[in-house]
């Protein structure tokens, strides 16, 4: 791959002194300054790109009309009304991601991850992973209506992801997990790669980091049916 030859390389070791609280933080601040300005461009970047495909375009006719359910139970002194606007709120939300950029693409891509036993919501969820994979957890909370504070200890999205109307077995839960672990890591990543590899060799690296996951995944998820565990 690398065809140049490499020219030996000697470096004189400069002596060793012990570090100082000073040094420490210009070294600190020096890389975090490099990174800030080579990285942090491109995340920010990506971050609103996501953003905006996410949240456009707006939804102009939703399946009811939770504006006036919501403000008819905010003026409701029942205690379980809180409740109810909260669950409103959330369908809604599930409605707006559906009606985006980004649930429309996960929608399309849906019929690739179908032979992995995914829905439509891990294909969401892997798009918007693709900025941080800590987000993958809370897209599926949105989606599953439960709201953007849960993780992977809430009982309430296990229990959602775990409902057999989901259609979520445990096998494809499985290899979605490997499939996340494998698949191609956040921007800041790609962006590292494209600096150091170059444009070719990254564009390589991503495809190469969706062929395998899905390989591996395909191969969990049919293999584990093939062999009753589905």
């Amino acid at each position: 791959l690398f065809k140049q030859e490499s020219n030996p390389f000697f470096m004189e070791f400069p002596p060793y002194r012990k570090p100082t609280f000073r040094t420490g933080l210009l070294h600190m601040w020096e890389r975090a300054r490099v990174y800030l300005k080579k990285i942090g461009g491109v995340i920010l970047i990506a971050s609103i790109v996501i953003w905006f495909l996410g949240n456009y375009p707006k939804v102009e006719h939703y399946s009811q009309d939770f504006s006036a359910q919501i403000e008819q139970l905010q003026q409701s002194p029942l205690p379980e009304s809180d409740q109810q606007v909260a669950h409103l709120q959330r369908q809604m939300a599930v409605e707006d991601i559906e009606h985006s950029f980004i649930g429309q693409f996960g929608s399309m891509i849906e019929p690739t991850l179908r032979p992995l036993g995914f829905n439509w919501q891990m294909g969401i969820a892997l798009v918007t992973g693709f900025v941080a994979k800590e987000v993958v957890v809370s897209t599926l909370g949105v989606l599953y209506q439960l709201g953007e504070d849960v993780d992977e200890n809430s009982s309430s999205l296990i229990n959602a992801i775990g409902s057999p109307s989901n259609g979520i077995t445990p096998l494809a839960a499985f290899a979605f997990l490997v499939f996340v672990l494998l698949y191609t890591p956040c921007v800041s990543v790609i962006a590292v790669m494209q600096r150091e590899i170059g444009v070719k060799w990254t564009w390589f690296g991503m495809v190469l980091q969706f062929v395998i996951p899905w390989i591996a995944a395909f191969a969990i998820y049919q293999g584990g049916k093939l062999i009753g565990l589905g």
